[in-house]
Protein backbone atom coordinates (compact mmCIF):
# COMPACT_ATOMS: atom_id res chain seq x y z
CA UNK A 1 0.00 0.00 0.00
CA UNK A 2 1.46 3.50 -0.78
CA UNK A 3 1.10 6.41 1.41
CA UNK A 4 -2.23 7.86 0.60
CA UNK A 5 -2.23 12.05 0.80
CA UNK A 6 -2.70 13.41 4.00
CA UNK A 7 -1.59 12.10 7.14
CA UNK A 8 0.18 8.77 6.35
CA UNK A 9 -1.49 5.36 7.08
CA UNK A 10 0.17 3.32 9.50
CA UNK A 11 -0.46 0.64 7.11
CA UNK A 12 1.25 1.96 4.30
CA UNK A 13 4.80 1.54 2.67
CA UNK A 14 5.80 4.11 0.27
CA UNK A 15 8.64 1.97 -1.22
CA UNK A 16 6.07 0.68 -3.16
CA UNK A 17 6.64 3.84 -5.54
CA UNK A 18 9.99 2.04 -6.45
CA UNK A 19 8.03 -0.63 -7.80
CA UNK A 20 5.88 0.41 -10.24
CA UNK A 21 6.46 0.08 -14.02
CA UNK A 22 3.38 1.42 -15.63
CA UNK A 23 3.39 4.37 -16.76
CA UNK A 24 -0.51 3.95 -16.58
CA UNK A 25 -0.83 3.05 -13.41
CA UNK A 26 1.54 5.38 -12.18
CA UNK A 27 -0.66 7.97 -13.22
CA UNK A 28 -3.46 7.02 -11.93
CA UNK A 29 -2.37 6.22 -8.52
CA UNK A 30 -0.72 10.14 -8.46
CA UNK A 31 -4.37 10.82 -8.98
CA UNK A 32 -4.89 9.03 -5.45
CA UNK A 33 -1.91 9.49 -3.58
CA UNK A 34 1.27 11.60 -3.20
CA UNK A 35 5.20 9.73 -3.27
CA UNK A 36 7.33 11.24 -0.12
CA UNK A 37 10.36 12.90 -0.89
CA UNK A 38 12.60 10.26 -0.47
CA UNK A 39 10.86 8.25 -2.77
CA UNK A 40 11.19 11.01 -5.94
CA UNK A 41 15.23 11.22 -4.51
CA UNK A 42 15.10 7.38 -4.97
CA UNK A 43 13.30 7.55 -8.27
CA UNK A 44 13.68 10.81 -9.92
CA UNK A 45 11.04 9.41 -12.52
CA UNK A 46 8.25 10.14 -9.78
CA UNK A 47 9.11 13.78 -10.45
CA UNK A 48 8.53 13.15 -14.18
CA UNK A 49 4.79 11.49 -13.31
CA UNK A 50 3.84 14.34 -11.03
CA UNK A 51 4.15 16.79 -13.41
CA UNK A 52 3.09 15.12 -16.44
CA UNK A 53 5.93 15.18 -18.64
CA UNK A 54 5.61 13.17 -21.96
CA UNK A 55 9.08 11.49 -21.35
CA UNK A 56 7.06 9.01 -18.82
CA UNK A 57 6.33 6.24 -20.92
CA UNK A 58 9.94 6.29 -22.23
CA UNK A 59 12.02 7.19 -19.24
CA UNK A 60 9.80 4.05 -17.44
CA UNK A 61 10.82 1.62 -20.29
CA UNK A 62 14.49 3.15 -20.13
CA UNK A 63 14.26 1.92 -16.38
CA UNK A 64 12.94 -1.36 -17.27
CA UNK A 65 15.49 -1.88 -19.72
CA UNK A 66 18.06 -1.14 -17.23
CA UNK A 67 16.79 -3.24 -14.47
CA UNK A 68 16.48 -6.32 -16.84
CA UNK A 69 20.14 -6.03 -17.86
CA UNK A 70 21.24 -5.63 -14.45
CA UNK A 71 19.72 -8.90 -13.70
CA UNK A 72 21.08 -10.72 -16.44
CA UNK A 73 24.69 -9.62 -15.87
CA UNK A 74 23.86 -10.39 -11.87
CA UNK A 75 22.70 -13.96 -12.95
CA UNK A 76 25.79 -14.22 -15.49
CA UNK A 77 27.95 -13.27 -12.24
CA UNK A 78 26.39 -15.78 -9.61
CA UNK A 79 26.24 -18.66 -11.91
CA UNK A 80 30.13 -18.54 -13.25
CA UNK A 81 31.26 -18.15 -9.48
CA UNK A 82 29.06 -21.22 -9.01
CA UNK A 83 30.70 -22.85 -12.29
CA UNK A 84 34.58 -22.03 -10.52
CA UNK A 85 33.71 -22.81 -7.02
CA UNK A 86 32.41 -26.53 -7.96
CA UNK A 87 35.39 -27.22 -10.43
Amino acid sequence: MLAPKGPQSKHSDPRGWLHIFDADVLRQLLKEQTPGPVEIKQRPVLQLAQTGSPLLDRVIQTEIEFWSHLDKLRLKIYTEKNMVSTV
